[in-house]
């Protein structure tokens, strides 16, 4: 939704009555004029994959600039292994847009870590390191979080 604040008007941007998109989004940021919010999209034939949306604010045009799993497959390969596949933050950094991720691939049953960068992420990503290159730096577990929030009291 978009809200303009000083006049309180609002406009609908994405919803599943809407435009068949129902997002589900975590995180957001501003970069180089456009807006970029990550979680997962429902709709347009992509499932509730792990992805990167980017909008407009000029146009109020909403499309996905990167898509975190090649196919539902790979998330139930993950949800399986008892992984939690998604992106887990985004950042700008020396003027890049950085992204971490957790992958999985179902045909090879490898998962990482990874970090993305991107100076125009409608071009696309470059991935600078995974889990092997982060000293195995853990994906985090679905077990794992069960444990935090039950040790946290909520969940």
């Amino acid at each position: 939704m978009k809200i303009n604040t000083k006049t309180g008007e609002t406009k609908l941007l994405m919803s599943g009555s809407y435009n068949g998109y129902t997002p589900l989004f975590r995180n957001a940021l501003e970069y180089n004029g456009k807006l970029y919010f990550c979680g997962s999209v429902g709709g347009g034939g992509i499932g509730f994959l792990p992805s990167i949306w980017q909008v407009d604010p000029a146009t109020d045009e909403c499309k996905p600039v990167y898509i975190g799993l090649n196919s539902v497959q790979d998330y139930a390969a993950a949800y399986q292994q008892g992984i939690s596949v998604g992106i887990r933050g985004m950042c700008v950094y020396k003027d890049q847009l950085v992204v971490s991720n957790v992958t999985m691939d179902a045909a090879t049953g490898k998962s990482s870590a990874a970090l993305l960068i991107s100076s125009d992420p409608e071009k696309g990503f470059t991935q600078i390191a995974d889990s092997d290159s982060l000293f195995n730096y853990p994906r985090l577990s679905l077990r794992r979080q069960h444990l935090r929030r039950q040790h946290l009291g909520y969940g």
